[in-house]
């Protein structure tokens, strides 16, 4: 009868790597299978990604004339009324959404009227003549 576990140590490991790219870090871990008919010859269980937990997101738009603004976009399959910002006063209206990790376009909505959000960082043409904001959504940090 063979010795099942001593040669186990040689072939069970798991590696830890840090990943950076600039605004998040994201453990990654990968483990090396066991030789057939060792201890350790079980597959891994998957591993919860920090990736797919939902990150606040606030957006902020300024319309002092406003009664009412909303926000449409890749989020809320671009519904024009399903999603307010609230009027914090002095003209401002904001908003926090809770977003999967990702690249999301959008548009705010005053009082009926699509309009670009001067603010954003990055935008791209639309095919109705607008600027659609891009809103990038980067996963919590691991630690």
């Amino acid at each position: 009868m063979a010795n099942v576990g001593s040669h186990s140590n040689d072939f069970a490991r798991i590696d830890t790597l840090l990943l950076q790219n600039g605004h998040s870090n994201a453990v990654v871990q990968k483990r090396a299978l066991s030789a057939p008919g060792s201890v350790n010859s079980t597959p891994p269980a998957p591993m919860r990604r920090a990736a797919s937990e939902e990150v606040q997101a606030t957006l902020r738009f300024y319309s002092p004339g406003a009664r009412r603004v909303f926000i449409a976009g890749t989020f809320n399959d671009w519904h024009a009324d399903a999603t307010p910002l609230t009027n914090v006063g002095n003209g401002e209206w904001v908003l926090s959404l809770m977003l999967k990790p990702g690249v999301y376009e959008y548009r705010f909505v005053a009082d009926g009227q699509w309009q670009d959000d001067p603010q954003a960082a990055e935008r791209v043409k639309n095919p109705h003549g607008g600027w659609n904001a891009i809103l990038r959504v980067e996963p919590r940090s691991v630690r």
